[in-house]
């Protein structure tokens, strides 16, 4: 409706504005912090549509969500050890998802849980991370913001196209 595309156009001029406002005020540590926030709010966005649609046990959905974090901060404090985090983390998470279903052994829900999991981690974890990483070259936040312009665009220009040539939903 009309209405959801306005409220679209508007969450995005809201978070740009915070973008901008946050490096005019705070520089790059505000980018930071602000990336950081998002960062955390798509771990959490990503467990509630996609484990929890799932109905993946409430242990699992904890550990990713902690395992998706810990990998966003190790990348953006320690970036050479990120890849190191992401992979104990990986392995520490399909070890619960597999003691989980010991009990029940369902290859089919092995394979949903891991591959939705493992592939969050990747996403939310690492790719974030890397993300906000970006920050600490010199001409990072020119970088970010250029990336952020792309999505942002690329959202607004598929979703006024679907409404206004699309016929059938995906």
């Amino acid at each position: 409706s009309e209405y959801q595309m306005i409220t679209r156009i508007i969450s995005a001029l809201i978070a740009a504005a915070l973008v901008i406002a946050s490096y005019v005020i705070w520089s790059i540590d505000g980018l930071k912090v602000i990336c950081s926030i998002a960062a955390i709010g798509c771990s959490y966005e990503y467990t509630r549509l996609t484990l929890a649609k799932i109905s993946a046990p409430v242990p699992i959905r904890i550990q990713f969500f902690i395992s998706a974090i810990a990998v966003f901060a190790t990348t953006v404090l320690r970036g050479d050890l990120a890849l190191y985090a992401f992979v104990v983390l990986a392995i520490g998470y399909m070890i619960l998802v597999l003691a989980t279903l010991r009990q029940n052994p369902d290859l089919e829900r092995a394979h949903q849980l891991l591959n939705v999991g493992l592939m969050g981690l990747f996403y939310t974890g690492l790719c974030t991370g890397l993300t906000v990483a970006l920050l600490n070259f010199e001409r990072g936040a020119y970088v970010l913001f250029g990336l952020l312009l792309i999505v942002f665009s690329g959202d607004t220009f598929a979703y006024l196209t679907g409404r206004l040539f699309g016929k059938n939903k995906l």
